[in-house]
């Protein structure tokens, strides 16, 4: 073999242990830490694009109350701390790939500067641009979430 063929052999390589850790990540299987948070309403909410890298210093607080508006760093810091966060990114979610049970909720960020309109299952949502929804799923099965007619998110949703 030649350099040139190692240096593709190895990117390669590289490429597919990328890969590997984040399906590993998309697919770890639903825990008990998966409960859903207390509210029982989806807000929707804008602000400003989520930080590259969260850096916990601690636990943030839980949400609670019926009809509390949550801010977009509280919001990020519970649902993210609980890997039930995903962002759009030209209507394509990043993790891309869920698995829950019914009733867990989960945050949708919108990070381009236009409204997205969001659908799962038989809730839709019209997303702001730099804005966020919580979204409660209410039926078990498989399925897709799509944004501007066109899928984002794998969704596996577990009976209770």
């Amino acid at each position: 073999m030649d350099k040139k063929n190692i240096w593709v052999l190895a990117g390669g390589a590289v490429v597919l242990l990328a890969l590997g850790f984040f399906v590993g990540k998309s697919f770890g299987g639903p825990s008990a830490e998966y409960a859903a948070p207390a509210t029982s309403t989806e807000q929707v909410s804008g602000g400003p694009a989520a930080p590259a890298a969260p850096v916990p210093s601690a636990p943030a607080p839980k949400p609670s109350g019926t009809g509390t508006t949550l801010s977009r760093d509280a919001a990020y810091k519970y649902y993210s701390g609980k890997q039930l966060y995903t962002k759009l990114l030209d209507c394509v979610g990043y993790p891309m790939n869920f698995i829950f049970k019914v009733g867990t909720k989960f945050m949708v960020e919108n990070g381009s500067t236009l409204p997205a309109a969001f659908t799962v299952r038989d809730q839709s949502f019209i997303i702001p641009g730099k804005g966020f929804v919580v979204i409660t799923a209410t039926q078990s099965g498989v399925y897709d979430a799509m944004c501007n007619g066109a899928i984002s998110l794998k969704l596996q949703v577990s009976p209770q």
